[in-house]
Parts: structure tokens; C-alpha cells; sequence
């Protein structure tokens, strides 16, 4: 949405949080390689000289904010203490909840990485529409750019989509929305979701598949629902889980070069993890709970 030598876009729409998401669903959606501009994803601020559009970033609301053990080379962003990486990643929610939940959408599915765009008509001035398609699966993506709800009637003349019924779900709330009968032509016509009405500045990210898809997707993998703070770390680091049952949960951390440094149980929702003598680099922490995978993250010692 921005680089470095830009506004920050948090400023650019006016710290409109609704704004971010919905232009955060647009471009994750779109065709080609997404980059994010660290900070983006958690509304960092700044505007006019390069370095305040460079602040170190915001991971957490203490000293210097996370970012350094020392002063570091500029002061941090005004809204460091609420719009922080530790902060945002327990709210469900918030801004970077929703760059991660399109991020793991993105990476989940082909269609929004390889697919063939293809235009989606609708019936409304501030909807914003379009279809990407690979296979036997379609992603829609619906964003009203107004303020006002909006009951889109939604239509695709063609696509290489095979005939068929297909059933239609919205995975950023991950719920069912209806039936779609695609014709010989790859389209259909006159479509609107059992959802009826999207909310002003809102976005649908909707899946057409012929699986059932109650079977055919999983609930979104529990990510979020994990801290590991600070990141990057020196003499120690912190693992937190969060609305996450820790009893029985494993910890195993692996350096580089894939061998075991260090392997506990969690006996609360939080372990603080001892780093002296380690040696500097890039480590990956896996937590695992009766063979499951709660989840895999890098973190660099320093």
C-alpha cells in the first residue's frame, strides 16, 4: 500500500481502522506478489521526513517498545503503546489479526496466488468487485467502499469455472452464505448472499467450491491466539498462550541448522525461556500439544 519514502497509509486515511482493513483486503486478494511495508499492519504512523516514516517498530507496549534494549536512533510512533504487535495480536479483531487471517487465506488457497482474475459485476456504485479462478475453485472478493450497508446483486458473465452447483462461504468470518449454480459458460447471474446486506467499509472474501464446506475447510489454525515477545530477543524471551489450554502443551525449539536447543511442558499460559549462552541468530520455536501443531515461529536472539 505504501514503501519508505511515503505517508504511512494509517495517516494517509486519516487512522481509519475500517479504511486498513478493507484496503488490506483488496490487495491480498489482487493478482501478483503483496508486499507489506513494515508497520502497516499494526496502523504505524508518519508522515513527511523519510525518518519519520522509518520509526523502529512497534512490538510491544514497554521499554522503547520492544524494539531495542537501548535508546534507539529515532522515537517511536506516537500510538506505540495501543498499536503494538503484543497488543494487537490477542484482540481477534484488531488490524493485524486481519492482515494475518488474509495472509493465511492468501497462502491457503492457489486461486488467489495463480488464479485468472475475472470481473464481477454488481448492482452498486460503491461496491467494489472481482473473481479469481484456478480449477474447480473461485474467490470473490466484495468491498463496499461507502459507508453504508449495502445488498449487492452480484453476477460473472464467464470464467473457466466448470458447470455446476457451488457451494459459497465467507472466510473471514468463516461461515456458510448460500448456493451458487454456475453455467456452461463458467458464470452466473443474479446472486446475492444469505448474509443479504454488507456493512459500510466492510469486505467478503467468499469461496465458491463444490465440496461441502463444512468439509471441505478447517477453522482458521490458532496463531494468534500465540505470543512470542520480544522478538527479537536477548537475555530471555516470553511464550504466551492465549485462550489456548496449556496443560499438556509442548515446547521445542530449534536452532538454524535444525538441531533441538531446548524442550519443556507448559504448566501455565506462560514460560519465560532463559537465552544466555545461545548463540546469535535465528531460532524456530514449535508448540505442539498430544501430537497436534498449535503452531511454528521464528524468533532471532541476539
Amino acid at each position: 500500500l505504501t514503501n519508505h519514502d511515503m505517508d504511512r497509509v494509517f495517516n494517509t486515511f486519516g487512522s481509519n481502522v475500517e479504511k486498513m482493513k478493507l484496503a488490506a483486503s483488496i490487495y491480498l486478494t489482487l493478482p501478483g506478489v503483496p508486499f507489506i511495508y513494515y508497520g502497516e499492519e499494526l496502523g504505524m504512523m508518519g508522515t513527511g521526513a523519510d525518518e519519520n516514516k522509518r520509526k523502529p517498530m512497534q512490538w510491544a507496549d514497554q521499554s522503547f517498545g520492544g524494539f531495542s534494549s537501548i535508546t534507539p536512533w529515532a522515537s517511536l510512533g506516537s500510538n506505540w503503546q495501543t498499536n503494538n504487535v503484543q497488543e494487537m495480536s490477542v484482540d481477534p479483531n484488531s488490524l493485524l489479526s486481519h492482515y494475518r487471517n488474509l495472509i493465511h487465506i492468501r497462502n491457503k488457497h492457489e486461486s488467489l496466488r495463480r488464479g485468472q482474475t475475472v470481473d464481477v459485476i454488481n448492482n452498486s456504485d460503491p461496491i467494489f468487485s472481482f473473481g479469481r479462478v484456478l480449477g474447480d475453485e473461485a474467490i470473490l472478493l466484495i468491498a463496499n467502499t461507502g459507508t453504508q450497508p449495502s445488498d449487492p446483486l452480484l453476477s460473472m458473465e464467464r470464467s473457466s469455472l466448470p458447470q455446476g452447483e457451488y457451494f459459497v462461504t465467507e472466510l473471514l468470518s468463516f461461515q456458510s452464505v448460500g448456493k451458487i449454480i454456475v453455467d456452461e459458460d463458467g458464470g452466473f447471474s443474479g446472486w446475492h448472499s444469505e448474509i443479504k446486506s454488507i456493512a459500510g467499509r466492510a469486505s467478503w472474501v467468499l469461496l465458491l467450491s463444490i465440496a461441502d464446506p463444512v468439509t471441505a475447510l478447517t477453522e482458521p489454525d490458532g496463531y494468534s491466539g500465540i505470543q512470542v515477545m520480544p522478538n527479537p530477543a536477548h537475555d530471555s524471551f516470553q511464550i504466551t498462550l492465549h485462550e489456548i489450554p496449556a496443560s499438556g502443551a509442548q515446547i521445542k525449539i530449534f536452532s538454524a541448522d535444525g538441531g533441538l536447543v531446548f524442550q519443556n511442558k507448559m504448566t501455565e499460559n506462560r514460560m519465560t525461556i532463559g537465552t544466555n549462552g545461545w548463540t546469535p541468530g535465528m531460532y524456530v520455536v514449535q508448540i505442539t500439544n498430544q501430537g497436534i501443531e498449535l503452531g511454528t515461529m521464528k524468533i532471532a536472539i541476539e
